[in-house]
């Protein structure tokens, strides 16, 4: 649940933060650094929580069914949870591009924006 909250304001400051870069480039960049740092607070969590607390992310019921059993949706949630990683290093990367104002950082966004968006719905969804 605390995950979720994390994702859902990672993306809050995301959606904010790029409405913003027109028109105020210091808050678009304040909060996309937000962002990014909620991102990995929310990997932190997990991780905290599985490794050493001993509480896996639950995955949702209905993948359970679409599953077939446990096992199945575990390793659904473990080839969720490797793009959400995988995903929050390209949107970093990103960041560090946007920071020293490379031209490859707008061409990113492209590609990491959508992923990001597809982690977070399937986050929301695929877990209690």
């Amino acid at each position: 649940m605390i995950t979720k909250l994390f994702l859902s304001a990672a993306t809050l400051c995301f959606g904010v933060g790029y409405a913003a870069r027109r028109r105020a480039n210091p808050l678009h960049r304040r909060l996309m650094a937000a962002g990014v740092a909620l991102g990995w607070t929310a990997a932190a969590v997990l991780l905290l929580g599985r490794a050493g607390l001993g509480l896996p992310a639950r995955p949702a019921f209905w993948l359970l069914e679409a599953a077939g059993s446990e096992r199945g949706a575990a390793i659904v949630a473990t080839v969720h949870q490797t793009l959400a990683v995988l995903v929050l290093l390209t949107l970093s990367a990103q960041a560090l591009l946007g920071r020293v104002r490379h031209p490859l950082h707008r061409p990113v966004a492209w590609v990491v924006l959508p992923a990001w968006l597809l982690v977070w719905v399937s986050a929301m969804f695929g877990y209690v």
